[in-house]
């Protein structure tokens, strides 16, 4: 069956508000203390000075956001799924911080030319399902001379021979290994339930090079990749499924 991109994106919208309050007490436990904490704030504002006006997109629960008004920026934050930006409002007024957060979809942002010193975006930008246009949107909301960066990795990657079935299977064996009982049902049904993935022009691409070549077309002047996956941590809880992969930073300038 063929899907157009409106299609995908409301199984995408679906699928992370259907899964929102369990995302946000999972990451924010994980990013918002330490180690998590320091290690974010220093990937996001590396080489950075002053106060900036910063847009996370695909804020989910809002982590990122939160870490950067933490640090005396100004923060607005956007994501496709209404109950991650509830989230994210709620988790920053439970952070005693203020950051701006609306519903939005990433290739059509609601700001104007050059409003951004800072744009950045988490885990999210393998959902996006026109990823050329994405980075253009990014490029237009920046000001001259501003900063994008791009935290994503390989967790996704799929290869033409790609069976979900088999991947479950494994999926289930791996967990039973490492932690001696039954994988949740919860995880199981998250994973069976986001089918969109397949659909994904992202999924089939060599990353991060292939992003970088989009970032060149799009305009930006300078664009350089570092490997953080040394520096990535997790807890107990969100390591089975993240742990082991190769996870990338992507920085550039307007």
């Amino acid at each position: 069956m063929d899907y157009t991109s409106n299609d995908i994106k409301e199984w995408i919208q679906r699928s992370w508000n259907d899964s929102a309050e369990r995302y946000s007490q999972e990451w924010t436990v994980n990013d918002l203390k330490p180690p998590g904490s320091e290690v974010w704030t220093s990937c996001v504002l590396e080489r950075t000075k002053d106060r900036l006006r910063i847009l996370d997109v695909g804020t989910g629960p809002g982590s990122l956001a939160i870490l950067c008004a933490r640090a005396g920026h100004d923060v607005y934050a956007v994501d496709i799924a209404e109950n991650m930006v509830s989230m994210a409002i709620r988790n920053a007024e439970c952070s005693n911080v203020r950051i701006t957060a609306t519903r939005a979809d990433a290739e059509s942002l609601p700001f104007d030319d050059g409003f951004f010193d800072l744009v950045v975006c988490k885990g999210a930008f393998w959902c996006m399902t026109a990823p050329e246009r994405t980075y253009n949107e990014f490029n237009r909301v920046l000001r001259k001379g501003g900063m994008m960066r791009i935290f994503d990795g390989s967790h996704h990657k799929r290869g033409d021979d790609y069976d979900p079935a088999e991947q479950d299977s494994l999926e289930d064996r791996r967990y039973k290994e490492q932690y001696g009982c039954d994988r949740p049902k919860l995880y199981k049904d998250f994973n069976n339930n986001r089918g969109w993935i397949t659909y994904l022009p992202l999924t089939y691409v060599e990353r991060p090079s292939y992003d970088m070549e989009l970032i060149a077309r799009v305009g930006f002047s300078s664009c350089t990749m570092d490997d953080i996956t040394s520096r990535v941590v997790f807890n107990d809880d969100l390591r089975f499924y993240n742990s082991g992969r190769f996870y990338f930073r992507i920085t550039a300038v307007k």
